[in-house]
């Protein structure tokens, strides 16, 4: 969630909570308020099962590939998505990613 509170049937989830959702999982989602969230759809394989929740504005940050570069894993299973932050003038290496 980028700003204000999401919500389902499960909790409320304010700003700076990853929430994954597991294929073929079902949800209504209304928000009192409002909110700004960004959505990431059909990235996710038949090994990711279960929800998973991460409120990154508690989560520790972890040390990357290259000085300057810190993640957060946002999953434990499957292959994963990271929360990353560079620090300025830091480049990480030219990759291309796999489906």
């Amino acid at each position: 969630m980028l700003e204000e509170i999401f919500s389902n049937e499960t909790a409320d989830f304010p700003a700076g909570t990853s929430c994954m959702n597991p294929p073929g999982s079902y949800h209504s989602p209304p928000s009192e308020s409002g909110c700004t969230l960004f959505v990431k759809l059909r990235h996710l394989g038949p090994d990711q099962i279960k929800r998973e929740v991460v409120n990154t504005l508690a989560a520790p940050w972890y040390r990357g590939m290259v000085p300057g570069l810190n993640v957060i894993p946002l999953m434990e299973q499957g292959s994963g998505s990271t929360l990353v932050r560079l620090a300025p003038e830091v480049y990480f290496n030219p990759h291309r990613h796999f489906a």
